[in-house]
Order: structure tokens, then sequence, then C-alpha cells
């Protein structure tokens, strides 16, 4: 959910939920699992030029089954997209590999996208695209996955 307010233009100042009274370092889980992911939301949004960004959904006219996009972007030259997974847990399906296509609709030139978990921040480079209406085969993911779009 901090990476979707995040990407979405928004302000969230309680993310860690596991922080309890005589206890405000977390639980021991969250300080495996939730401190790095925070460091990579923290390292990936500060590379965005946040004073420029603006959401914009807009540019997302499909996304793969389930899915729901989050989008901050310098508009013509930078573009993070969010994907997560819309399903709770517990509900049928959640946790298992999403794939599908994404198309954006992006301003004319060239651009390149790369992928990142944002559990490990791992970046992968994905493809070299010419603006337009773009459609992206995504590589499976499990959950969610960050996209970065930018003027090549």
């Amino acid at each position: 959910r901090a990476w979707t307010t995040v990407l979405s233009g928004g302000h969230y100042d309680m993310i860690d939920f596991s922080i309890q009274n005589r206890l405000e370092t977390g639980t021991p889980e969250a300080q495996q699992h939730l401190r790095s992911w925070f460091k990579h939301l923290s390292t990936f949004v500060h590379s965005l030029n946040l004073a420029r960004a603006r959401p914009m959904p807009g540019i997302v006219t499909q996304t793969p089954a389930h899915t729901i996009a989050s989008v901050l972007a310098v508009e013509g030259e930078d573009y993070a997209l969010y994907l997560a997974d819309v399903r709770e847990a517990g509900d049928q399906g959640r946790g298992t590999t999403i794939r599908g296509d994404l198309k954006l609709k992006l301003p004319g030139g060239a651009w390149k996208v790369r992928s990142m978990n944002p559990a490990t921040g791992k970046t992968t480079p994905l493809a070299k695209v010419k603006g337009g209406e773009v459609t992206l085969a995504l590589p499976g993911f499990t959950d969610d996955v960050v996209l970065r779009v930018t003027k090549d």
C-alpha cells in the first residue's frame, strides 16, 4: 500500500503496522522484510524529480487481470508505474504468478523500460519502445512490480 500511495501522489505517515507500544522498532519479521522494502521504495522515489512529478494514471489503458496501476510521472520524460495484485490475503489466486500485457499511451520518441522487484530492489531492462500506443508483455511477477519508463 505504501508504493500505491506514494506513486499516486499521496503521503503515508504510518506504514509499518507492526510498531506497538514498547516495540517501537517493530517486530523481528518487520525488521527483516518491511524495512528492506521501505528502503527500496525510498531509494526509488528519491530517484524521481518529485518537485515536477504528478500522478498520471491516464497513460495506462490496460493492465493484466487482477492488477491496479499507480503512476507518478514527469510528463514526457519519466514515468514510474507500480502494478499490484488487487486481491487481498486469503483471496483465491493471491500469491500466484501474474502475467499479461500492459498497455500505455506514451508521447512520441524513443523510450526505455525497466522493471524492478519491490521486495529485492533488483532492476532489469525490459524493452525499448517508440511512443504512441505501446503494449508491453510483462514478465511474470507475484504480488507487485515497478516499471520505469524514461526517454532513451
